[in-house]
């Protein structure tokens, strides 16, 4: 994967534009969590749009399988139409998956903010909030790390909040093997 030295303006305006069309927001359900995480994704069954964002982000592209939907799948009509017709199945193609969670999303969302056309103060909420309870140490603090020096290295601007409690280049198992 090839690292971008910075990310320019119409990068992240393009980013921004891929996110406020195409974008969703949902919340993991995780039993082994300590908390819900948050996820910002976008599916297409353009390939090239979801590599470069990976390229953007420095995550991994991953698909979802195509899937049939099926009538008996749906409410039947006496419950959500006016006027009886007939429902048809039909199937949803595969798609590629650009997704990015945690720290991760709040700092490219506050990098996105300037570009984005509508002025969402909820968005701009979740991004404070994931910012704002990022862990001070101890656990799940090397993963915010970590991301921040991936996220540092691709060009994007890392808040005052994410930076607060940054230790630097974090050590894992592997390497405290090493020294000892």
């Amino acid at each position: 994967m090839e690292e971008i030295k910075e990310l320019t303006d119409p990068q992240k305006a393009w980013m921004a534009g891929i996110i406020e069309i195409r974008g969703k927001i949902r919340f993991t359900n995780d039993s082994a969590r300590k908390t819900n995480e948050l996820v910002l994704q976008v599916r297409s069954t353009q390939t090239a749009v979801i590599r470069r964002l990976c390229e953007m982000t420095g995550t991994n592209i991953s698909t979802q399988a195509a899937r049939v939907i099926v009538v008996t799948n749906r409410r039947p009509c006496t419950q959500h139409c006016e006027e009886p017709h007939s429902h048809f199945s039909g199937e949803i193609c595969e798609n590629a998956v650009w997704s990015i969670s945690g720290a991760g999303a709040g700092i490219v969302l506050h990098n996105l903010f300037p570009f984005f056309i509508e002025d969402n103060a909820g968005l701009r909420v979740v991004a404070d909030n994931i910012l704002s309870g990022l862990p001070h140490e101890g656990r799940g603090r090397s993963a915010v790390d970590q991301t921040i020096i991936r996220l540092r290295g691709l060009g994007w601007g890392v808040p005052d909040a994410a930076m607060k409690h940054f230790v630097g280049t974090p050590i894992t198992r592997k390497d405290v093997a090493k020294v000892a």
